[in-house]
């Protein structure tokens, strides 16, 4: 259910997303050199909603994406050690109750601030639209992660990979916006080769994602650190909504000295078994 806790009288705000060459035949991109990388972008003005006054009440099932508040008992998340201690399994209770899932496993934390007073030695937030990984990626994720001793019992159920987002500090600059994976065409998914990845599987792809007009973008704006956004990348139902094509961006709302956003993302896989 949505959680109304900072307000803003602007329905939307207008602003410029990065996204896929459509003519690219294959991107490039490496989370550990970013010399490496090679995607080509096209500018497109949005629309991007603001997710806090909208009526519809977002969800997992029906958007890919939907808003949690929940208070974690880590005080520093710069304090990786600590949150793979006690944040991993806070998250995977919060998984737990947002899906079916008897099993779920957390991996790939990734801190991120920006280079003006932000967290320091972590990566900026990533400007330009796309999606984690692929199918077969995700599928191999899958079999990577899942335990030996459930193993036939979980991969022949359903799984999702969904990702938790949450700030460090309250959001002032570069929010991130998620697309309703209910509005995606498969022709806007492009594929990406990761060079590097976090997820212990290689060779691994995604999607970075073209521009659509039938597209529907959203945020929360001033997003608090006892807020955490789930959005989903893949799902093993082909037939679910998915494919939850994200982006940080330029807020015109934003004050010109606004603090660097601080943020914690980790990734996890939720396992469905069959009944």
């Amino acid at each position: 259910m949505n959680t109304p806790v900072a307000t803003t009288p602007f329905d939307s705000v207008e602003t410029i997303l990065n996204f896929a060459d459509p003519t690219q035949k294959l991107a490039y991109m490496d989370d550990a050199v970013k010399g490496n990388a090679k995607i080509r972008t096209i500018p497109y003005p949005v629309k991007i909603h603001n997710a806090r006054l909208s009526a519809a009440d977002f969800t997992l099932e029906k958007n890919a994406f939907t808003l949690v508040k929940m208070t974690s008992a880590v005080s520093d998340f710069t304090d990786l050690e600590n949150v793979r201690q006690v944040y991993f399994e806070e998250v995977v209770n919060v998984i737990k109750q947002h899906t079916n899932a008897t099993h779920v496993v957390v991996f790939g934390e990734q801190l991120r601030g920006g280079s003006e007073g932000g967290v320091a030695r972590v990566r900026t937030p990533a400007m330009n639209v796309h999606v984690d990984y692929d199918t077969p990626t995700a599928h191999a994720i899958a079999e990577h992660l899942v335990p030996e001793n459930d193993r036939q019992r979980l991969l022949n159920g359903r799984w999702m990979i969904i990702n938790v987002w949450r700030p460090i500090k309250p959001v002032q600059r570069h929010p991130l916006t998620v697309l309703d994976g209910s509005t995606i065409d498969r022709n806007d998914q492009h594929l990406c080769k990761l060079l590097a990845t976090r997820s212990g599987v290689s060779p691994a792809f995604g999607f970075n994602i073209s521009y659509n007009e039938q597209q529907r973008w959203y945020y929360y704006p001033a997003m608090q650190p006892d807020e955490m956004l789930l959005f989903k990348l893949v799902d093993s139902d082909a037939e679910a909504v998915q494919w939850a094509g994200h982006s940080a961006f330029d807020d015109p709302t934003s004050a010109a000295d606004a603090p660097a956003r601080e943020s914690l993302e980790v990734r996890t896989i939720a396992f469905i078994p069959n009944p």
